[in-house]
């Protein structure tokens, strides 16, 4: 009787675990499989880019409205060099991006490769270019637009 109820705990506690364990994709599937990946990971892909550009519309914020001090300018650079490569990263993903999607991402790595080359002894035109460049394109709106609707 001891050895039957063991037996069957160990079976219940084999299928849970069995249950809980995340589901392997084979290596050798068949050309469904994109799709099937795309399906899965589109989700977490959409949730990431959205978490990106919400990032990326806080530092064109501070950066709009910073008063270039020389401290604040090298913290601003740098951080606009970590999202250029998170920025170039999105781009060179092969998930489904909408020409919208694209062509943002492509004006946001333009603002951030400007903004990442200015530091305390930059001139003053290459940040006044690099606003210029962020507000003639509405970087800023769009983004701030594509990261409050999640909508890309």
């Amino acid at each position: 009787m001891v050895a039957d109820a063991a037996t069957a705990e160990s079976t219940v506690a084999r299928e849970r675990r069995e249950a809980e364990a995340p589901t392997r994709v084979a290596t050798n599937a068949t050309s469904e499989t994109p799709a099937a990946f795309t399906t899965l990971v589109q989700p977490a892909v959409d949730y990431e880019t959205t978490r990106h550009m919400d990032r990326a519309a806080t530092l064109l914020t501070a950066f709009r409205i910073d008063q270039g001090t020389p401290t604040s300018q090298q913290d601003l650079a740098r951080w606009a060099r970590e999202l250029l490569g998170d920025t170039r990263m999105f781009l060179d993903m092969k998930a489904s991006r909408s020409p919208l999607e694209r062509a943002l991402l492509e004006d946001l790595e333009l603002v951030l490769l400007q903004i990442s080359g200015l530091g305390p002894d930059a001139p003053d035109f290459e940040r006044q270019l690099a606003l210029e460049s962020m507000e003639w394109k509405g970087t800023l709106t769009r983004l701030r637009a594509a990261s409050a609707t999640g909508d890309l």
